[in-house]
């Protein structure tokens, strides 16, 4: 719906044409890695909930390091996508995330004093470390991308941070600690075990650092004690997936962890099981306040819903997750649960075309969202007619309607019954046969076919628009660059969930667009036909989504700022 030059498309000869056209374009191989996750949590007060322990304000705070690109060490492989996805998902849950990258000591350092100054003005502190780390003397000890070769275990631990500095400078009553720390690396084995190195051993140590108050410990690890963790074949390591995937599920931690450790089991085919200490005198969620009542999660085999519960709705986190994952089947599932959310949130009856007018009136069309059914290969909607006259909107008659069964491959439409009070018609086969079409993209079924039958539209979180943090892209645009969809067939596209605010309302006073802003990484190519349009309430009342063809970017556009965004800083 936004074409190159911020005009309105006039090729659009029987799409609806009620808003006007925003201005986006206006001037591997599995390999082994000793790498254990330590999850410690303490806390002088932990009563969530109860009116004798009164948590401080603040809300909650992460911050993400990912070493990768070390001086002398070489470089890893997995820290860098890593910790973008579970930055992505922290966010997603609710925690304020701040992501660094490839620290050496004196920036390592500088950003443990400012997160003791942060974090005394939050409830949760998180910090996730991804990178090499090496156990000494039953201390675990993170290093920064430029230390030497080291000669023996001091120049260890005299040039790196040791996880219990992290603990000991995060001051809110909640610390959570977790450790990605990979130590399968030639020149730290060789200079390390031997000589006077005989407190080295592999991999990291169990941390068990002491209670506080009332509190408790939460310590776990991505395998276990001194044992080797999998990078898998993948974009990001087994366990980072994992964690990612549940992080932002409102369920207790214990019960998260149970449900990571099955999942890296699975994929790992049992080699890999996470391990953990726990010692908690109350339930604690990582997102916050807990349901009340507990979440059954299934057993996560391949194939299975093992990441979707079954009284949690989806969150924004889901996205990370969704492309993440590379089982089709759990795919097809998860894509299912976040349209059956936006399902749940659109209106009843929701206009997706108007024909040309004629003495000054435009019929309309309308899909019954409430009776849809779609499963992304299949659907069957009924479909209404209404008018617009003078820019007034008629709402139709719900008991007159049309059926149609839609198959999302071929883009056939087939009429099944049709309804008017006091009567309906069962459509004989050769009555369908005659009846059916196929649905052009630039057509008006064609916004009905993209809401029930394409990716990302039937994907949208308009369930979550209080949840989103906007990035300003100019020209009214702005992108949830958090909650971004990839097409596993179609590696060179990428989706941004956007918001557009019209210069001024259209003729029937919409005047906000909400939907998909895509581009193509390789030829340099845009797509903004996956829209959802609402008035300035906010309140939904159309889908458009005729698409047109890809074309070219325009510089110094808001296209050419998502360009940007999601191809050369990603």
């Amino acid at each position: 719906m936004i074409p190159n030059n911020g005009e309105r498309d006039q090729r659009d000869d029987s799409a609806l044409e009620s808003s006007p056209r925003s201005c986006w374009q206006c001037a591997r191989k599995r390999s082994i890695r000793a790498c254990h996750v330590i999850v410690a949590i303490a806390w002088a007060t932990l009563q969530l909930g109860s009116p004798a322990h009164a948590a401080a304000t603040g809300g909650r705070l992460a911050v993400v390091i990912s070493n990768a690109t070390y001086t002398n060490l070489g470089d890893l492989k997995n820290p860098p996508a890593d910790g973008q996805l579970v930055s992505a998902s922290l966010r997603s849950a609710g925690f304020d995330v701040t992501y660094l990258q490839n620290l050496d000591d004196q920036h390592m350092r500088a950003s443990l004093r400012q997160l003791a100054r942060d974090s005394a003005k939050r409830d949760v502190t998180l910090v996730y470390y991804a990178g090499h780390g090496v156990q000494i003397g039953g201390i675990n000890y993170l290093l920064p991308v430029d230390i030497s070769p080291p000669d023996q275990e001091d120049d260890v631990r005299l040039a790196s941070i040791s996880a219990d500095d992290v603990i000991s400078v995060m001051k809110s009553p909640y610390k959570i600690l977790i450790l990605d720390a990979c130590r399968d690396n030639p020149v730290l084995s060789r200079a390390l075990t031997h000589g006077r190195s005989a407190a080295f051993h592999r991999g990291l140590a169990p941390v068990s650092p002491a209670t506080e108050g009332a509190g408790g410990i939460f310590i776990a690890y991505s395998t276990q004690t001194d044992a080797v963790a999998m990078d898998g074949e993948g974009a990001y390591s087994p366990f980072a997936e994992s964690f990612a995937k549940y992080v932002g599920v409102k369920i207790s931690i214990d019960d998260m962890f149970a449900s990571v450790t099955r999942d890296v089991l699975n994929k790992t085919n049992g080699f890999q099981r996470p391990f953990k200490y726990a010692s908690l005198d109350t339930v604690f969620c990582l997102t916050g306040a807990c349901p009340s009542a507990p979440v059954l999660m299934a057993t996560p085999v391949a194939g299975s819903r093992a990441a979707i519960t079954a009284a949690a709705a989806p969150g924004l986190e889901a996205f990370a997750q969704l492309n993440a994952t590379t089982d089709e089947r759990l795919r097809t599932q998860m894509e299912q649960r976040l349209w059956e959310q936006l399902q749940a949130t659109l209106p009843k009856l929701l206009l997706y075309g108007a024909g040309f007018p004629k003495d000054g009136v435009s019929p309309t069309l309308w899909a019954h969202i409430d009776t849809a059914q779609s499963d992304g290969r299949r659907a069957k909607v009924s479909v209404t007619s209404g008018e617009m006259k003078n820019g007034a909107l008629s709402p139709p008659s719900p008991d007159s309607y049309t059926e149609f069964s839609v198959d999302c491959a071929t883009r056939e439409a087939v009429p099944i019954e049709s309804h008017v009070p006091g009567s309906v018609q069962f459509y004989s086969q050769e009555q369908r046969k005659q009846g059916t079409f196929v649905v052009a993209p630039e057509s008006i079924a064609g916004s009905a076919f993209a809401l029930f039958c394409t990716r990302p539209l039937r994907l949208t979180p308009l369930w979550a628009l209080e949840s989103v943090h906007w990035t300003d892209l100019g020209a009214g645009v702005k992108a949830a660059l958090d909650v971004q969809y990839r097409p596993p067939d179609r590696p060179d596209e990428r989706y941004v969930f956007w918001h557009v605010t019209l210069s001024k309302p259209d003729q029937v006073g919409n005047s906000i667009q909400i939907g998909w802003a895509g581009v193509n990484c390789r030829t340099r190519e845009f797509n903004g036909d996956n829209v959802f349009v609402a008035n300035k309430n906010g309140e939904i009342t159309a889908v458009l989504a005729n698409q047109h063809p890809w074309q070219a970017i325009i510089d110094n556009s808001a296209a050419a700022n998502t360009f940007v965004l999601l191809c050369e800083h990603q």
